[in-house]
């Protein structure tokens, strides 16, 4: 088991993980929103939506703000409502596996290139990512 760092009281992996996550924030409201502001669409169908958003890979059209409790790999359900699309680093994101890593991760996630995904398009790209 790894020790906790004197002069951060957590372990490496617990620094990295609070690292990615600050990281992920800035991502959310900065890059990630001009870039959905950008390939939003205007809703043609019936209902209160006023933009789509539409998978890169299959073409589905979705509500911007659509929602739905999605089945996990395993089978089983998650617990909250989840967008039905999600954003996708078309090149994956850069190791972040030291401190010396930060700055590529960084950089990768926040400037690198991305798409439009439906959930299961996206569990479908991340899963073959993950076995090259």
């Amino acid at each position: 088991m790894t020790k906790a760092e004197p002069q951060t009281g957590i372990t490496p992996a617990a620094l990295r993980s609070k690292m990615r996550s600050a990281l992920r924030e800035i991502w959310r409201s900065t890059s990630r929103k001009k870039f959905l502001e950008k390939t939003r669409v205007l809703h043609t169908g019936e209902g209160r939506s006023k933009y789509d958003v539409i998978c890169s890979n299959c073409d589905k059209r979705m509500g911007f703000s659509e929602k739905a409790i999605m089945t996990k790999v395993d089978g089983t359900k998650r617990k909250k409502p989840t967008l039905v699309y999600q954003v996708d680093h078309i090149d994956g994101n850069a190791p972040f596996l030291s401190l010396r890593d930060l700055s590529a991760y960084a950089e990768s996630l926040i400037y690198g290139e991305m798409r439009i995904l439906c959930y299961q398009c996206h569990e479908e790209v991340t899963r073959k990512q993950k076995h090259k």
